[in-house]
């Protein structure tokens, strides 16, 4: 399972213990994660392969995780936003 490190390390100062037993729910729910995250991707993939000018992979980055601020990604950023739209509406 990819969402639990077999050698994490515990913090058991913290609030509530810690646990091996891992729920099929929980494992469904990392299961669903994994499948909307690699959609997702295919997505930005899609739009991607259709505006070959922009990288629109960077724009992700640059512009919305990171926050900087770069005018000539305007493009690129609304084209990444606007595939995102459509995957997440459908």
């Amino acid at each position: 399972m990819s969402k639990k490190a077999p050698n994490a390390s515990v913090d058991n100062g913290a609030i509530g213990t810690p646990s091996d037993y891992v729920s099929d729910a929980y494992i469904k729910w990392c299961e669903d994660v994994d499948d909307r995250y690699t959609d997702c991707r295919r997505a930005i993939q899609e739009a991607q392969g259709e505006h070959r000018s922009d990288n629109l992979y960077a724009a992700l980055d640059l512009c919305i995780i990171q926050g900087q601020r770069f005018d000539h990604m305007i493009g690129a950023t609304r084209l990444v936003c606007n595939a995102l739209v459509k995957f997440f509406r459908c």
